[in-house]
């Protein structure tokens, strides 16, 4: 099943994606903690991209494309974050996650 993604994609050993993560989590949680939790997706999203290129996280991209085709069939999708060309994140503002939530995850792996 082909997959084609809008961008590079470089895979990290384990410890170069713990620290990356790491650094990228902790930006993400100072954004909530500054915000709040009553705002737009979109604006937590943009505002860690921002705080991550400023922090050497290069390059923090939005809304990478993935396309998925098979037999004919073909879906795009778009992840929210991309980081370093290999960390993936998943933006959400919802009260709690659901299934379906942790299901669209699933389909950028």
């Amino acid at each position: 099943m082909p997959i084609d993604v809008d961008s590079e994609i470089r895979v990290f050993d384990r410890d170069e994606f713990h620290s990356l993560a790491h650094r990228v989590l902790g930006i993400a949680f100072d954004v909530h903690n500054e915000f709040g939790r009553l705002l737009d997706e979109s604006i937590y999203k943009r505002a860690i991209a921002m705080r991550c290129a400023v922090a050497g996280i290069l390059p923090a991209r939005q809304e990478v494309q993935i396309t998925v085709r098979f037999e004919g069939f073909e879906k795009r999708y778009f992840m929210d974050l991309l980081f370093a060309f290999g960390l993936m994140v998943e933006a959400k503002t919802v009260e709690s996650l659901t299934k379906a939530h942790f299901s669209q995850a699933l389909h950028y792996f």
